[in-house]
């Protein structure tokens, strides 16, 4: 197998995309969104009457939309506080034996045991660790005659663990 590296930079709203194609996979975003919201809203409904509760209704849905823009930032935000050069340069390498990411502030190595899944979006490839832990790499960086080789190796070595696009 050939390996294929692939070099990107990146910026905090894409990184806030990344984070947010995450959360939007997850059932326990839409769960916490319904509780944040959807609590208010019965109760509310329950004890308000008249024109109230339209109030009450707009305010609540000015909650969530505010919810489902901010959480994502948070996550990114947070994970960028005492990280220097975050946006990169990065370079992953998938490699026979293990995927390689290489940054301005520091290098790791997993083993392909070590990743619980891949998804493939419109935009990026997702390497899952964990459910929600993911290093992603932006498919503008793949080389378009590298992509194909880049799904058979994520399908080789994660099996039905990879949700890929078709060729």
């Amino acid at each position: 197998m050939v390996p294929i590296a692939v070099t990107f930079t990146t910026t905090r709203s894409e990184q806030v995309a990344v984070s947010r194609s995450m959360l939007y996979r997850g059932w326990t975003y839409w769960a916490l969104l319904a509780l944040v919201c959807g609590v208010p809203l019965v109760a509310a409904t329950r004890h308000i009457g008249g024109l109230n509760r339209v109030s009450v209704l707009a305010a609540v849905e000015g909650f969530a939309l505010l919810f489902w823009y901010c959480v994502p930032w948070i996550y990114v935000l947070s994970a960028s506080r005492g990280v220097r050069d975050l946006d990169g340069p990065y370079t992953t390498l998938f490699g026979d034996g293990a995927v390689v990411v290489e940054a301005p502030h520091g290098r790791v190595e997993w083993n392909w045991d070590a990743f619980h899944s891949a998804v493939e979006t419109d935009h990026h490839l997702l390497l899952y660790l964990g459910r929600h832990q993911a290093q992603f790499v932006p498919k503008r960086a793949v080389l378009s005659a590298d992509i194909g080789a880049l799904r058979r190796i994520l399908a080789e070595k994660l099996g039905d663990r990879a949700k890929l696009r078709a060729a």
